[in-house]
């Protein structure tokens, strides 16, 4: 028999309860719920469901009306109705003045995690995303086709998913990394040696519209992967380049906010740049597959630097191998992802904690068992990690996870996509933005770009009182 409010729940079956006494109303289809909603606040409760149906709920909260089926034992005056319906069948409580409700687990479905209403279908790998204020996002890799249109490595979209139609810089190669100014500017890296019909060695800035800003033109003479912005509007740039400005710069450069060499920051490095992030304090954090500062200070896939450039001697955690992700807490604690399996003394599966000091927080380990190359904050505290990985403390996790604060995993949360992820963006709505390689997240088709709520995977049993 069909759910009796078919206009709200279209998608909703009656089926047998698992002990076989109650009807139990299944809500098929999370999108029918109240109209897209992730908060409980925002959904109508079930109008048609009488005493003891049971009802399966994609929200973490619980309906008025509604009891958990947890096996909890609650009380016989309180919910009366319910007690003269099932009386003790499922437990006896403490015999007297409480019962059981029935026990049913809490359930995880695949996929429903994936926002089915954002599928902007690139043709080839995302390599990085970043954010506006407006909350357009900018998209830059391999693609050379996104929303359906055209667009050479770099695109934005719009909040829906779908193009933006005003904004086509179109380099003439790989875009590596993407930050966005605080005056809405984008500083662009990577292999391009064009974009915006402009001719551009590696990095560039666009206008808000995707026009070149003249005036800016640091003249890389290598890939840049890695772009940071200081408090100051200098800006940190990194890569696999030699010189910026025809100047030798090894690795890592500062740039002065008009594109010019800040000639008094001079670190050089021996080998790549992936990552960098500022502190609070202007200290700044690299990371990459480097060995040595300066010709001859070990420093083994992540230092940092004082904000003049020179070495902070007091911080070395040296990992076992590359580092290719940072991200700084709000409390100062950094975030570290990698290839690395110890860091600071300690083993740690590619990814790690690091206090301030760069000891390691011995009470945060996922132990991830790939590669990671993105990491991301919800606002709650909870950590966003991509990848190359298949598991997270030898659960199955395919290639994303979210953890809680404490590092633990949050098995509630399953979005499992079939290739790598390099690149997170969370909206200021608490969705995630995740860019790769891959072609499904939680087996519904998203090439290489998809959008996650920030829950919904999560399926509980509520019982009418």
């Amino acid at each position: 028999m069909t759910y009796t409010d078919p206009v709200r729940y279209p998608n909703a079956l009656e089926q047998a309860d698992p002990e076989g006494a109650l009807n139990t109303y299944v809500i098929d289809n999370i999108d029918n719920l109240g109209g897209r909603v992730t908060a409980l606040e925002n959904a109508p409760a079930p109008q048609s469901v009488s005493t003891g149906g049971m009802i399966s709920s994609p929200f973490n909260s619980v309906f008025s009306g509604y009891l958990q089926c947890n096996g909890s034992a609650v009380s016989r005056t309180l919910y009366s109705d319910l007690f003269s319906l099932i009386g003790t069948n499922y437990g006896p409580g403490n015999g007297t003045t409480t019962f059981n409700v029935p026990n049913i687990p809490i359930t995880w479905q695949t996929g429903r995690n994936t926002d089915v209403s954002y599928n902007p279908n690139a043709d080839n790998a995302v390599r990085t995303l970043a954010l506006q204020s407006d909350e357009k996002i900018l998209v830059g890799g391999n693609l050379v086709n996104i929303a359906g249109a055209t667009r050479n490595y770099i695109a934005r979209l719009n909040t829906d998913g779908t193009i933006d139609t005003g904004f086509n810089p179109s380099a003439n190669n790989i875009v590596w990394n993407i930050v966005v100014q605080s005056d809405g500017k984008s500083l662009v890296g990577g292999l391009f040696t064009s974009i915006a019909g402009v001719t551009r060695n590696r990095i560039a800035r666009l206008n808000v519209d995707g026009t070149i800003d003249t005036g800016f033109d640091p003249n890389a003479g290598g890939q840049v992967t890695a772009i940071a912005v200081q408090s100051d509007g200098k800006i940190l740039i990194g890569g696999a380049f030699n010189a910026v400005g025809g100047v030798t710069k090894d690795y890592i450069a500062r740039l002065n906010a008009n594109g010019t060499l800040d000639t008094g920051f001079t670190p050089n490095l021996n080998n790549s740049v992936l990552a960098v992030a500022v502190q609070s304090d202007g200290k700044i954090l690299v990371g990459g597959n480097f060995t040595l500062l300066n010709g001859g200070i070990t420093r083994n896939f992540i230092l940092r630097l004082n904000a003049d450039g020179t070495n902070d001697t007091a911080f070395n955690p040296a990992p076992s191998a590359a580092v290719y992700a940072i991200k700084v807490q709000s409390d100062g604690k950094i975030l570290v992802g990698g290839d690395f399996t110890s860091i600071a003394g300690a083993t740690r599966n590619r990814v790690a904690r690091l206090n301030a000091d760069g000891t390691i927080d011995t009470g945060f380990d996922p132990n991830i068992s790939g590669q990671v190359s993105a990491i991301n904050l919800q606002s709650d505290g909870k950590i966003l990690i991509g990848g190359a990985y298949t598991s997270v403390s030898g659960i199955s996790r395919g290639y994303f996870c979210r953890v809680n604060a404490n590092g633990t995993l949050d098995t509630e949360y399953d979005p499992s996509f079939n290739g790598r992820i390099d690149a997170i963006v969370v909206q200021s709505d608490g969705k995630s933005v995740v860019g790769g390689q891959f072609g499904t997240s939680g087996g519904t088709i998203r090439n290489r770009i998809a959008r996650l709520n920030v829950s919904g995977g999560y399926i509980q049993t509520l019982i009418k009182t």
